[in-house]
């Protein structure tokens, strides 16, 4: 399993992340202070998956349909809630002085009970919350390559426990050289938010050919599933949800914001949305602008 985390400061706002991904599951870990996610408008994944995203809400506030509530709370939350958002899809907003959740990624397969966000929330175990809780403390922490394995174990543990997995994914305990290598070349992007990373750049940084990261960045995408594993593909979507999150910040501009992205320009992030099929920028912030 391999491990990177990162914190951003802008407009007012701040988000620490930790990122956990393995062959079988995926995590993510946000911590967001004064900002707002609203997954009507989340780029879609472009490759189908019988997956299901496990959603633990640890503090902030939570609405979706009728249902308000604040954290904690968990859902499991079906691939079109979330993942490959669709218009009839049921939505969720989350937003907070402080909002903390940690998303997991898996298969169908592992998952116990109903899915999807009609189905409301699920009750964990105070176990389970204080794995969760060390999970969230690793958030904002500079440290990459090969996850520290013991929080994550004992969230999974806690969750098979509380009836939410039928089993625990099976975990990689020791990753090859070559692939913590290239990890580590690409992490320090996802510790500054820049998503406007090249393979260029990640050869420079690795001391490798374009030619072989190329080769060995498609190789870890398609392995860990990540966006249908196309590196181009990947940075576009993790470009535009960093671009959705960000216009939420209280103080942001729709310039500041696709200048801290790396598009270049606001009618550079006006045509990336368009092309994702999303409103037009100015009107996505005045959408989902953190209250008050």
């Amino acid at each position: 399993m391999l491990f990177a985390a990162s914190q951003t400061d802008f407009a007012g706002a701040q988000v620490r992340s930790a990122l956990f991904i393995d062959r079988t599951v995926r995590m993510h870990v946000m911590d967001k202070r004064r900002l707002l996610f609203d997954s009507r408008f989340a780029p879609p994944s472009p490759v189908a998956r019988d997956v299901v995203t496990v959603y633990a809400l640890a503090a902030g506030a939570f609405v979706t349909g009728e249902l308000s509530s604040h954290g904690p709370g968990l859902w499991v939350m079906a691939e079109d809630e979330l993942e490959r958002v669709t218009p009839r899809a049921r939505s969720f907003r989350t937003w907070g002085e402080r909002s903390v959740a940690v998303e997991l990624r898996l298969a169908r397969a592992l998952v116990r009970g109903p899915v999807g966000l009609a189905a409301g929330p699920r009750a964990l175990a105070p176990t389970t919350w204080a794995a969760i809780e060390a999970l969230i403390a690793l958030a904002g922490t500079p440290a990459a390559g090969v996850a520290p394995l013991p929080p994550v174990q004992a969230t999974l543990r806690g969750l098979v426990a509380d009836g939410v997995l039928a089993a625990p994914p099976a975990l990689t305990l020791d990753e090859p050289p070559a692939l913590t290598r290239l990890w580590q070349a690409i992490t320090p992007a996802y510790d500054a938010y820049a998503t406007a990373i090249t393979i260029d750049q990640v050869a420079a940084t690795s001391g490798r050919s374009s030619r072989q990261v190329r080769r060995e960045l498609k190789a870890m995408a398609k392995e860990f599933d990540l966006f249908g594993g196309d590196f181009r593909q990947i940075t576009r979507i993790l470009r535009l949800r960093a671009a959705l999150l960000l216009l939420s910040a209280p103080d942001a501009s729709v310039a500041e914001v696709a200048d801290r992205i790396g598009y270049g320009s606001p009618v550079a992030m006006a045509r990336a949305f368009r092309d994702a099929s999303l409103p037009p920028p100015s009107e996505l912030r005045a959408i989902v602008r953190y209250p008050g």
